[in-house]
């Protein structure tokens, strides 16, 4: 098992799930190779009345596709609420993890006091994206075009925020606009709506060299 990592900023991991994939893809998920203390998260379903697995969280929103950028700020206003922490991580349970590179990462990332980390859109997004179909339980949302994020943007498999660049997200989420659908993108919004953006420092790592820390296949 890996040891947390050593390191004067506290990073906690917020590692989004669902009732769906609880049981099958997050607890195969190798989580020894992920250097910070974590939780998963999911959303509430009132009918259950299956024991949760240790380190789950159950959070007041749908667990659907559509509903993911509510689950995300649930996570982080229940990390806010009850963890110590100078940085997150959000990150997903189809994410694989290493080590070695994650402690490299995130050394660039608290060395250089990055306020929001990860690998970055590598073009401009057209205005609607096609990415959800056939996710959304909503059957019209799954089968038509949807508005995609017009800021810069971390992809959502993993990214770090700082616990300033977590105060000015939660001072902003509830202004943005109900009809983005792309948690990722949701957060680029957010941050670029933000009162303190300028002053915010990013850092868009080299997809490949990003995801030697984090793999996901998203392409």
């Amino acid at each position: 098992m890996t040891a947390p990592l050593q390191d004067q900023h506290k990073c906690v991991a917020l590692i989004i799930s669902c009732r769906k994939y609880l049981y099958t893809r997050a607890a195969k998920q190798d989580t020894s190779a992920l250097p910070f203390d974590f939780k998963y998260f999911i959303g509430e379903d009132p009918s259950s009345n299956l024991a949760l697995p240790l380190n789950t969280i159950e959070l007041p929103c749908n667990d659907s596709y559509e509903s993911l950028p509510h689950k995300v700020n649930e996570a982080i206003k229940w990390a806010k609420a009850n963890l110590n922490f100078d940085y997150i991580l959000k990150t997903d349970d189809d994410i694989v993890f290493n080590a070695p590179a994650i402690r490299d990462v995130f050394s660039i990332v608290t060395s250089r006091q990055v306020d929001y980390a990860g690998s970055f859109s590598r073009s401009k997004l057209p205005l609607y994206s096609y990415s959800h179909l056939g996710s959304c339980e909503d059957p019209i949302l799954r089968c038509i075009p949807m508005l995609g994020p017009r800021s810069p943007y971390a992809s959502g498999g993993a990214y770090f925020l700082s616990a300033r660049a977590v105060d000015a997200y939660l001072d902003v989420y509830s202004s943005i606009p109900d009809h983005l659908i792309y948690e990722d993108g949701v957060m680029g919004e957010c941050l670029s709506a933000s009162s303190i953006f300028k002053d915010i420092v990013v850092q868009p790592f080299p997809p490949d060299e990003y995801r030697k820390a984090f793999f996901w296949d998203d392409e």
